[in-house]
């Protein structure tokens, strides 16, 4: 159990005295709390199982909550203050991207492989700012040790890169954030794909997860998903180079049809989802 005398986990030179830090950035996951009404939402435990038997769908270790998942005593103040920089930062790029296409901020293209898909290209983010916030979403899950990401592990050799990254533009407000964006290059690259939908039947069939497998990993932070790459040369990375980010300046993300984002990421929660709303 970390204490606050503990060293914090981003620069290792300060306390870790800063209390309850989300471990998912909130804005993204505020809307899967909605429940008929009610602060309740779905997180999954990474070593959660799916069980089939007689046609019937259930999953164990779900975790119920009014709260995406926080920890204690894992950054200091700064470093704390450091991921609200990136975050507000980051925020229009995700909740309002519809509004963007609209006036013209960013583009949607039709995907020459899949009917399926849009691509949108975020042309007035900070593609730096947005690759930290979802480097930091990834290395937040690896260290934290809340329930709800049991066995969502990435290499340590890769999480400390991250760390390392992310400490490289570490900023006590945005002006200074932005002159270091700006002006010191990425110094590691990880490929990584980010993924939504147009539309969502049931808002509250979303959840959240962190994938247990190795590379690549995946988190479901309700109504997006991330994958991150170790690298550009692996076959799953190739598999979804038109799709990821890869090269510095790319800041796209990837639309799915409703019918796709229902069949890859709800079919399987969903009876748990539809019991439960019933107790």
């Amino acid at each position: 159990m970390r204490s606050k005398m503990d060293k914090c986990l981003l620069c290792e030179l300060n306390n870790s005295t800063q209390t309850n830090s989300h471990i998912f950035s909130k804005f993204l996951s505020t809307d899967f709390l909605n429940n008929n009404g009610k602060r309740k939402g779905f997180s999954f435990n990474s070593q959660a199982n799916i069980i089939k038997k007689d046609k019937k769908i259930s999953i164990d270790n779900v975790v119920f909550t009014q709260d995406s998942p926080k920890e204690s005593y894992i950054l200091c103040s700064e470093c704390e203050t450091y991921f609200g920089l990136i975050e507000k930062a980051s925020r229009n790029t995700f909740i309002l991207w519809r509004e963007k296409i609209i006036s013209g901020e960013f583009e949607s293209l039709p995907s020459l492989t899949s009917n399926n898909i849009n691509i949108v290209k975020c042309t007035t983010s900070n593609p730096l700012i947005i690759k930290l916030f979802v480097y930091s979403l990834f290395w937040r899950s690896s260290i934290s040790s809340n329930e709800a990401f049991i066995g969502f592990n990435i290499f340590k050799t890769m999480e400390n890169d991250l760390r390392l990254l992310l400490l490289i533009y570490k900023s006590k407000n945005y002006n200074e954030l932005k002159i270091k964006t700006d002006k010191l290059p990425s110094t590691v690259q990880f490929p990584f794909l980010i993924m939504t939908s147009e539309k969502f039947e049931d808002p509250t069939a979303n959840y959240l997860l962190a994938l247990p497998h190795d590379e690549p990993y995946g988190l479901i932070a309700d109504k997006f998903s991330f994958i991150l790459f170790k690298d550009s040369n692996t076959d799953s990375q190739r598999q979804f180079k038109q799709f990821s980010n890869f090269n510095p300046n790319d800041c796209h993300f990837v639309v799915l049809s409703p019918d796709f984002w229902k069949v890859n990421f709800n079919n399987l929660p969903a009876e748990l989802f539809l019991k439960n709303k019933e107790m």
